[in-house]
């Protein structure tokens, strides 16, 4: 008996072209997706690690900016009790030390001036010299006669007045005359830059002297009418 085997051949699945390109079409999608919810969550990490480092670099920044105002805040303490103790060297090189970080702090820039100029010894007013007292009449004639010449109507009022102290009766008419005419010539001069009441004054003396003339007596009647308003 002749048996017949029948071989089967192996089946083999054939895949279109077109069901390839679309399942391609979608493994890529999902790698995409996937890749991009990686790069997001990394994306996310880094931001998180930068937004955290920025702030502490703010939170340092603020930290060492508090430090050197608790500093300098010291340092002007320090200063200006180093200033109400005397040692104003000292006291200046705080006040420096504070301007190299606010150099625009014009009360500190003071308080440095203050502190130079307080270590600058005060001159010592020079000794006055002494006016040597004049007792020789003659000589105190002398200088009336000049100081009349040169109008210096001050110095001729002080010298008559000091020649009539020593002696009333010595060249009286010259002494008299003289003093007469400085008092009239600084008392129009009071009168005419505004210092009434010191002019005035002056004029009333030559009055008791002998009288004024009438164009003095018009100025001094004026004035004393100003006066009184």
């Amino acid at each position: 008996m002749n048996v017949i085997a029948d071989t089967e051949a192996p089946h083999t699945t054939i895949i279109a072209p077109a069901v390839r390109q679309r399942r391609l079409g979608r493994a890529l999608l999902v790698a995409s997706l996937a890749l991009l919810f990686a790069c997001g969550l990394i994306g996310m990490v880094i931001a998180a690690g930068l937004a955290g480092a920025q702030a502490g670099q703010r939170e340092a920044s603020m930290r060492a900016t508090a430090t050197v105002a608790a500093s300098l805040l010291d340092r002007l303490e320090k200063a200006n009790g180093l200033m109400r103790e005397g040692k104003y060297a000292l006291a200046e090189a705080n006040y420096a030390y504070i301007l190299q970080y606010q150099p625009e702090n014009y009360g500190v820039r003071s308080l440095v001036a203050t502190a130079i100029a307080a270590q600058t010894p005060t001159p010592m007013p020079p000794t006055p010299t002494p006016t040597r007292v004049v007792t020789d009449k003659r000589r105190l004639l002398q200088m009336l006669v000049s100081a009349g010449d040169a109008q210096d109507w001050d110095a001729v009022i002080r010298l008559a007045d000091q020649l009539i102290a020593l002696d009333s009766a010595f060249e009286a008419a010259t002494v008299s005359d003289l003093r007469y005419r400085a008092l009239v010539e600084r008392g129009l001069s009071r009168l005419r830059s505004g210092q009434i009441e010191q002019g005035l004054y002056d004029l009333d003396r030559a009055a008791s002297i002998r009288p004024l003339s009438d164009r003095v007596e018009g100025e001094r009647r004026l004035a004393a009418a100003y006066q009184s308003t």
